[in-house]
């Protein structure tokens, strides 16, 4: 292959002497191999030089666009945010993973984060009506009965009711946002999962990913509920003062009116710029985490290069600038504080001359309830005006998460059937269609090949984004089935795209693909990739037992299992049990060992179609040779290979 095209299509002898570049020099006599090398890496070098002359204005006019520019939103939260947020509840109790769950009671609908609003407005109203008939029984008992025991246990009845309807509150507003942050989490979770990888994983870096399950995630499990009881709490004590102080002292709601604005209209002003800080620091926490995460992959090439101080500088800028955001969120956090008590303090000092001054005509008993009730909702209206400016800011990990929840999905479209045992032969065909004078042939050879079993590609052509170029071209081409075909062409030729195509990574900008007569456009891509197998030139493995790593959907059997670990020579002294515990990434094996755990994998799915890259060929011959004897394996190299049947280039 070279430049998304197949430019050869024969058996390894014709193209031995036709590319005798792709040769590997171990097969070849020195002294060609050299020169030839030699001469075709002057003329590729001399080809790049003149491609990057072209392309290197529209480069520069496009390389910000490659990795798009992280959503931020501007001006307040919205009440959508909120409803998003209460709708993950899944109080309905048979769609519990639904944000727009709903629940009918009778002729009525209510939808889930309604349910949830009502159930804590409820159970809040009913404590703090308790909690004030518990204070105003004292006050009673006080007047009427000192001694009367009669009195004591109705007080003792009141208060162990308010016990209960307080902790209950607060456990049905912590199970509620324990529930509201695992569905989240999933939901989020399951999009990101089913992201295309050209539109999402290709242009969004990790760390941007990593810092919005990890730092905003960490703001909806610790912070959001916190924040939002105590707003609740103290939002429904206001409310508890305003009543008594109507039905005693009326006068002080016409004060508290004005007061009520003034701290409004503060934690309006001071919301508008601590939502922006707050999400400038989780914008700018996403360079530093991908750092981190670079910094830690490559850190052995890092050391070998001796380019320490210039990551340890990047880094210090990282965090130096990350901070600046951060220290100025705290910042304005006790500033705005800080003028709260102050306008509190003026309140309570204003009542407190008011109230002296006019002793005489309002009476000690009223004047000191109201000095009682401006000091109480002063502290009340600080701390509510507080605490929702917090849940506020930390609702913006909400509104960033919610950006996820809107992610494209390859599963979308997917009106697929899922298939089994699919495909059965594996024949791989490539083909263009012959032009009109020539129909009736191809009908003929189309029937006689999907009775076969036939894969095919049909005129297949494929780009990235739309905006690109196609990297695949018109591939056409057959393969019968248990060969082995090898996909050859030096590197940015279209090899890792065409593995791509058949595993429908990327859709397709024309032509299709068929697979026994199927196509794969009309199965799941759950069944597609079930029914395919590859092996990676970098052995992936994860954090779990062995058993985990080699059959994830727990289908083999124990015998199976041990049967694939021997054949890849790991049983007894490197793999002892199945519940063998492999650490990140496999840090705790070789990285041939690594490989070898991988072809295990691949030995017990027994696919019909096999993807090799070149890493692993040698493992392949050597080990899987027998047991994918009647596969048809595509092997993709940037050297020729002598152990296949067929060869593109």
């Amino acid at each position: 292959m070279a430049d998304g095209a197949i430019v050869g299509d024969e058996s390894y002898e014709q193209l031995k002497t036709e590319f005798p570049h792709l040769m590997n020099l171990t097969t070849q006599s020195d002294g060609m191999a050299t020169t030839f090398q030699d001469d075709q890496g002057e003329k590729d070098e001399h080809a790049k030089m003149e491609v990057s002359k072209q392309v290197a204005p529209q480069l520069s006019q496009d390389k910000d666009s490659l990795v798009v520019k992280e959503d931020n939103v501007k001006g307040k939260v919205t009440l959508q945010t909120y409803k998003s947020y209460l709708g993950a509840s899944g109080y309905n109790g048979y769609n519990n993973m639904s944000f727009s769950a709903k629940v009918d009671f009778g002729s009525h609908i209510f939808e889930c984060r309604y349910l949830v609003g009502f159930v804590m407005t409820v159970l809040f109203t009913i404590s703090q009506v308790t909690l004030s008939i518990t204070d105003w029984f004292m006050s009673v008992w006080a007047r009427n009965g000192p001694l009367s025991l009669a009195y004591g246990w109705g007080y003792v009845a009141l208060a162990g009711a308010s016990v209960v309807m307080v902790y209950g509150r607060s456990i049905f507003t912590l199970i509620t946002a324990m529930l509201c942050s695992k569905n989240f989490h999933s939901k989020v979770l399951r999009n990101v999962l089913r992201a295309p990888v050209p539109t999402f994983f290709d242009v969004t870096p990790v760390g941007r990913i990593l810092n919005r399950f990890s730092s905003d995630l960490d703001q909806i499990d610790s912070n959001l509920p916190h924040f939002g009881l105590c707003v609740w709490q103290f939002g429904f004590s206001i409310l508890s003062v305003l009543v008594v102080c109507a039905a005693t002292t009326p006068w002080v709601l016409v004060m508290y009116v004005p007061v009520g604005y003034v701290y409004f209209a503060a934690q309006t002003a001071y919301n508008k710029a601590a939502n922006e800080i707050k999400r400038l620091d989780g914008v700018t926490k996403s360079p530093l985490i991908s750092l981190v995460s670079e910094t830690y992959q490559g850190l052995s090439t890092i050391r070998a290069f001796a380019k320490s101080p210039s990551f340890a500088h990047k880094q210090r800028e990282a965090i130096d600038f990350n901070v600046r955001f951060y220290f100025a969120f705290f910042l304005g956090a006790r500033w705005f504080q800080m003028r709260l008590d102050f306008l509190g303090s003026l309140i309570v000092g204003t009542c407190a001359v008011v109230t002296v001054l006019t002793k005489s005509s309002v009476g000690l008993a009223a004047a000191g309830l109201s000095l009682t009730y401006s000091t109480q909702l002063s502290v009340l209206l600080s701390r509510v005006a507080i605490f929702s400016a917090w849940l506020d800011n930390s609702m913006t990990s909400v509104e960033r998460l919610n950006h996820y929840n809107q992610l494209e999905s390859e599963h979308a479209e997917d009106e697929g059937a899922d298939v089994h045992d699919w495909p059965s032969q594996g024949t791989l065909v490539w083909r263009v269609r012959v032009a009109s004078l020539w129909g009736i042939v191809d009908n003929w050879i189309w029937w006689f090949t999907v009775n076969l079993g036939a894969i095919a590609f049909e005129s297949y052509s494929m780009r990235y984004q739309d905006q690109l170029d196609l990297v695949l071209t018109n591939i056409s081409i057959n393969v019968e089935p248990g060969h082995q075909v090898g996909i050859c062409g030096r590197t940015g030729s279209g090899k890792s795209s065409l593995m791509a195509a058949l595993f429908r990574m990327v859709p397709a900008s024309s032509g299709r693909i068929t697979i026994d007569g199927v196509d794969i456009a009309s199965v799941s891509v759950t069944s597609l990739r079930q029914g395919l197998t590859i092996i990676p030139q970098d052995p992936v493995l994860f954090s779990g037992s062995i058993r985990l790593n080699l059959d994830p959907t727990n289908c083999a059997t124990d015998a199976e299992l041990w049967t694939a670990l021997k054949q890849v020579h790991l049983s007894g002294t490197v793999i002892p049990t199945l519940e063998f515990a492999i650490c990140e990434r496999g840090s705790n094996l070789s990285v041939g060992q690594r490989q070898l755990v991988c072809i295990a994998r691949a030995l017990l799915r027994r696919s019909k179609v096999v993807v090799l890259d070149e890493g692993t060929c040698g493992f392949y011959r050597n080990i899987m040779g027998n047991d994918y004897a009647h596969s048809t394996v595509a092997t993709m190299s940037c050297k020729l290979q002598p152990q296949v049947n067929h060869l593109l280039l």
